[in-house]
């Protein structure tokens, strides 16, 4: 006789105790809307019972063989409770979720070697490893330039070949090692975050980004003049507008409560609150704390005139009299013809895409680095940079394997920057005329006040120096047999200063129709002109064939002149601002020359 219910098993497959027993008493029951009873069997109705009784169908075949915990489980059979079904489907969707994890993580997997691979490539040109935080790269093949560094290699038989594979370049590439970007300081622009600007620029009331975010969320202002942005009365701290004198009693309204044309805005003195002053020729009642700090608040600049002592961080050019802003001091400009406001900086003030710290604490432009003029005291800044092979300078040591003079002398002008002696002493440079103890003897005239003056302003009507020593005796020169009349002008010079490699005319007229010039001259056989010595390998063509900037050895060309770039393969001298077109213009470029051009297109995109 069949059962209408099968009493259910127990974990070793005999009947439980409970079920058992309630059977044979007639009392075993179980729930109508569960299951219904067809041919001695139980089926499930609904589409949830299906799955629940395979659900535990797995969950016993698992425990029978693998896990016998999952049997405790349904333990409340053992003490007669209705059996709960949901710890079976708790166990179906952990192993669903274990499977769909599984298979994600091969994507993910594949991503990261992807990105693995793409790290390996972030390589210079010469295999280096690219420093972090060089903030963008330039990219030569994804931008169509196919002849920049990285595109063509040498092969091994010496044949260039293009191996089609992209190497960006850093920003920073050849980069002078001791020369710091300090990198992690200052305030990036958010809609061009390779703009980084100095902190002391940020809340300044001067925007500096193009899109003016470091002037935005400002919770403190460097300037003593602020507004609250959403307007006076807030219930809590809001964002605070800064502003400068310039924009205070303007007729311009900046501040949502008018405040910065009611506060401070007086029609006499008598009117000004208290610890105040009125600029002249203007409304606005300046806070005395104000005055002396470097910003110029009066529109006459009068609270920034007869200054003894700086306030608000602001520092005392001795030379002018007048005080340096915080703000202005370390941003790589030189305020101060002493550059006193450059000297002794830290990366938390010399900090931005713009400049650069010297070893010494010294602030440059960035752009002056590597240009061919040394700018920090020990010559950083022009260390180990592309087309140079500049000496130590006088008093270092040279290197064990330099094949160089053991210094270089030279003279820092009133630029803060330091020249070759007999560049910076020949009267071409003014801002060296005053920095030699000794004028070139051939090039330049010494004035009585120690100005060194190119002799081609000698004579020429126009008294140079301060005591005209320069146009003295030069009224009768003319008249003499022994001298010889320029041609553009009423300038006559001595006959044997005529094709001696010195330019006394203006128009160079005596350094013309020459077939001959003296041995520490430069003659030019297509021209017949003769020009200083110090022309040749100077970066300048001269000669109309260039043949004065051809087969010069790189102490000629960078050693003995300033801003000058020796190619690597031609011995080839150019004016460093000319090398790059934006291609390199050296013939024969080497890759060292190519990634020197590359490198300075990406910096004038970026800043």
């Amino acid at each position: 006789m069949a059962h209408p219910i099968e009493p259910s098993f127990g974990r070793h497959g005999n009947y439980s105790t409970g079920a058992v027993e309630a059977f044979r008493q007639g009392s075993f029951t179980t729930p109508t809307n569960m299951y219904h009873v067809h041919a001695g069997r139980q089926e499930p109705r609904t589409f949830m019972q299906k799955v629940t009784m395979r659900a535990d169908s797995i969950r016993d075949a698992l425990g029978d063989k693998c896990c016998r915990c999952l049997h405790h489980v349904s333990r409340g059979l053992a003490r007669g409770a209705p059996r709960t079904s949901m710890p079976s489907l708790v166990l179906i969707i952990g192993i669903l979720l274990l499977i769909g994890l599984a298979i994600a993580a091969v994507p993910v997997a594949f991503i990261l070697i992807s990105n693995a691979g793409q790290t390996a490539e972030l390589k210079g040109a010469g295999g280096e490893a690219i420093p972090e935080g060089t903030g963008a790269f330039f990219h030569p093949i994804r931008d169509g330039l196919s002849h920049w560094p990285g595109y063509e290699e040498d092969a091994e038989d010496g044949s260039s070949k293009k191996d089609g594979k992209a190497r960006p370049i850093p920003s920073t590439a050849l980069f002078p090692p001791n020369v710091s970007l300090c990198h992690g300081f200052g305030f990036a622009c958010t809609s061009q975050p390779s703009m980084v600007i100095s902190t002391s620029s940020r809340c300044d009331g001067k925007a500096d980004c193009p899109d003016a975010s470091d002037e935005a969320n400002c919770r403190e202002c460097q300037t003593p003049f602020w507004c609250e942005k959403l307007g006076a009365g807030a219930s809590k701290a809001r964002e605070r507008l800064c502003l400068r004198g310039e924009q205070l009693c303007d007729g311009v309204i900046d501040c949502p409560d008018k405040v910065d044309e009611t506060t401070f805005c007086r029609k006499s003195q008598l009117q000004c609150p208290t610890d105040t002053t009125m600029c002249e020729g203007s409304p606005l009642c300046l806070p005395n704390d104000s005055r002396c700090d470097g910003v110029q608040d009066c529109r006459g600049g009068d609270d920034e005139q007869g200054c003894k002592e700086c306030t608000k961080g602001a520092k005392m050019c001795s030379v002018t009299g007048r005080c340096i802003s915080r703000a202005d001091q370390c941003d790589g400009v030189v305020q101060c013809p002493d550059g006193s406001d450059e000297a002794d900086c830290e990366c938390k003030a010399c900090s931005g895409t713009t400049v650069a710290l010297c070893s010494n604490g010294r602030c440059l432009e960035r752009s002056r680095v590597c240009d061919g003029t040394i700018d920090c005291e020990d010559g950083d800044d022009e260390k180990d940079c592309p087309g140079t092979c500049r000496a130590p300078l006088a008093g270092s040591a040279p290197s064990a394997s330099s094949s160089l003079p053991s210094s270089v002398k030279t003279v820092k002008c009133a630029d803060g920057r330091h020249y070759p002696e007999h560049e910076a002493c020949s009267g071409m440079r003014l801002e060296c005329a005053r920095s030699c103890p000794i004028c070139d003897a051939k090039l330049a005239f010494r004035c009585g006040d120690g100005k060194c003056l190119s002799k081609m302003k000698v004579c020429d009507g126009n008294a140079d120096c301060a005591g005209a020593e320069d146009e003295a005796g030069c009224a009768d020169n003319c008249s003499r047999a022994d001298h010889f009349k320029c041609v553009s002008s009423d300038k006559c010079v001595p006959k044997e200063a005529r094709c001696d490699g010195v330019e006394d005319c203006e128009d160079a007229s005596d350094e013309k129709d020459c077939k001959k010039c003296p041995s520490d001259a430069l003659h030019c056989p297509s021209d017949n002109r003769c020009f200083p010595s110090v022309a040749r390998c100077d970066g300048t063509p001269d000669c109309t064939d260039a043949s004065d900037e051809t087969d010069c050895t790189c102490q000629e060309c960078t050693g003995a002149h300033s801003d000058t770039y020796s190619c690597g393969s031609t011995n080839h001298c150019f004016k460093r601002d000319a090398v790059c077109g934006p291609f390199s213009k050296c013939p024969n470029a080497t890759e060292s020359d190519r990634l020197f051009c590359a490198a300075k297109a990406l910096q004038k995109n970026l800043f």
